[in-house]
């Protein structure tokens, strides 16, 4: 089985990481995409980030049909290094050819990261723009890529974090499940 690996802290998660999540799916012919749940990305702080816990049940409640949370790296050493998850994976689901989606900034970053010149040697990398970017020579630096078609909504968790903070209605772009969630557990109330 082929499974496409979608990263991520998703704090919150939003209506643009699903169509993300989808559109990798349709294009790349991937059986499943796993949305790995990272309980410390190396290049955030783990005190702007509502629990692994509630963000895993928000994930749950925005989940597309078929697409299931992985939460692997609540198991492995923080911070969270990519190229350790998919080790762990390869090890634990050995049958499993892995493909990863990623937005062009974490492309573009890639050989900076822990191994990351293994992880673009190793592994199919799907791309997609960030914050309304198209795809251009300047936006995606060269490489071994696969370019996702489409546009992206215009949503991000900090403008979703942010409304919560100000006491804003619910953001468009933000399902209503995830939004009561949010309210309901008084997330992102002292963040931005």
């Amino acid at each position: 089985m082929v499974i496409g690996l979608y990263f991520g802290s998703f704090n919150p998660v939003h209506e643009g990481h699903v169509q993300v999540a989808q559109s990798f799916q349709k294009q790349s012919g991937v059986d499943q995409v796993w949305w790995v749940l990272s309980p410390q990305n190396p290049f955030k702080k783990i005190s702007d980030l509502a629990s692994f816990e509630h963000r895993s049940a928000m994930v749950q409640l925005a989940l597309p049909e078929g697409h299931k949370l992985c939460s692997i790296e609540q198991t492995l050493p923080l911070p969270s290094f990519t190229i350790q998850t998919l080790l762990a994976l390869e090890q634990q689901f050995p049958e499993n050819q892995w493909s990863i989606l990623m937005g062009a900034d974490s492309w573009n970053a890639l050989p900076t990261w822990k191994q990351g010149a293994e992880i673009e040697a190793r592994y199919p990398i799907w791309v997609y723009p960030r914050n309304g970017q198209e795809k251009s020579a300047e936006t995606f630096r060269e490489g071994p890529y696969h370019a996702l078609n489409g546009s992206c909504i215009d949503v991000s968790s900090t403008a979703v974090r942010k409304a919560m903070q100000e006491g804003k209605e619910k953001p468009a772009g933000v399902q209503l499940a995830v939004w009561d969630y949010i309210q309901q557990h008084s997330l992102f109330s002292g963040l931005i």
